[in-house]
């Protein structure tokens, strides 16, 4: 039986974090990776953004003979999206294909979903005033517009993805959701 890895993305206040912390408690034997990205927004940042998201493909796609499972919260794509909005100085467009080439090895010996968590403007505004952020300051409109763009590079990369919209639903909602397996 193959383990899985499941990477959830999403804007700030969709989720994501809640989210990944109830999908480590259900699946047994899985490793939890919350991404938090490089903060160095030099030259030497982005080779170090590179490193940072091919490495650990690396290691999840080395780790298939222990029968671990591996959950991401956020990954290669949330560089892209802060990338393309701006946040950071550089883009990383051209590591694309390299990082598609490891997530397709990773498919061969893993059972891979990408989830986006969605949410709409009320839930934004609600979950974005009782959260705390270390890295970027979000807004509702932040959000909202990084939501935008997760589909957009979704749709762009060619990869499977499913959108779970989290308004109104309970975490375990939103996790059976997720762990659905007639779904990818």
């Amino acid at each position: 039986m193959k383990g899985k890895l499941i990477i959830i993305e999403g804007a700030q206040g969709s989720g994501k974090t809640t989210i990944t912390r109830h999908l480590r408690e259900c699946l047994l034997g899985t490793t939890l990776i919350s991404m938090s990205g490089v903060n160095d927004k030099t030259k030497t940042g982005k080779n170090k953004c590179y490193l940072y998201h091919i490495n650990t493909m690396q290691y999840i796609y080395d780790s298939f003979s222990t029968g671990m499972n591996f959950v991401l919260d956020r990954s290669y794509f949330s560089e892209k999206v802060y990338c393309d909005m701006g946040f950071k100085p550089y883009s990383i467009n051209e590591n694309l294909n390299t990082y598609l080439y490891h997530l397709d090895k990773i498919k061969a010996v893993y059972d891979v979903k990408v989830v986006l968590l969605t949410a709409d403007r009320r839930t934004f505004d609600t979950r974005l005033k009782r959260t705390k952020h270390g890295y970027q300051e979000f807004s509702t409109e932040s959000s909202l517009e990084q939501q935008s763009e997760y589909i957009t590079t979704f749709i762009e990369s060619g990869i499977d993805y499913k959108i779970i919209d989290t308004v109104d639903k309970s975490i375990l909602e939103i996790v059976a959701e997720i762990l659905n397996e007639g779904e990818n």
